[in-house]
């Protein structure tokens, strides 16, 4: 018996988002960060945990004001209520997945991501717009941004 795992790619801020379907209450998110790639600003979940393992390359990690490096095999836990952050400054691609408990954060990737298959999507994803949209709705999202 096989069973094929349903996904979606999408881009926003020049990152390639991968979701994946999962059968559980969380999210099974996969993402790729070009080189010297700017994450998200610093933001925190009320009610999310996240978990992030690195699979390739390297990722800066802030959690508050403590600054690491993961690289390739390694993971952090970020509870709720975390201000946390990430960056690749790297000069090599990063991927790494990322897992959302309890499901729901998916949703925000989806609306906020150009689907993979539209005409100039990765360019549209870097739209500065999107950023002042985020920071009006994050809230939507159970993600409070710390800037």
């Amino acid at each position: 018996m096989s069973h094929k795992r349903i996904m979606e790619t999408r881009y926003l801020l020049g990152q390639t988002i991968i979701l994946y379907e999962t059968s559980g209450n969380y999210d099974l998110i996969q993402i790729h960060i070009p080189p010297r790639t700017q994450g998200p600003p610093p933001h925190l979940h009320k009610s999310i945990t996240e978990f992030i393992m690195i699979i390739e390359g390297e990722l800066e990690i802030a959690i508050f004001d403590d600054v690491r490096i993961l690289k390739a095999g390694e993971s952090i836990d970020i509870p709720v209520n975390t201000v946390h952050t990430f960056n690749n400054k790297s000069t090599n691609d990063c991927k790494f997945l990322s897992i959302h408990d309890p499901k729901g954060f998916g949703d925000f990737f989806r609306k906020f991501g150009i689907p993979r298959d539209e005409p100039s999507a990765l360019k549209r994803s870097m739209d500065p717009n999107t950023i002042d949209e985020i920071i009006k709705t994050a809230n939507d999202f159970d993600m409070e941004i710390r800037l």
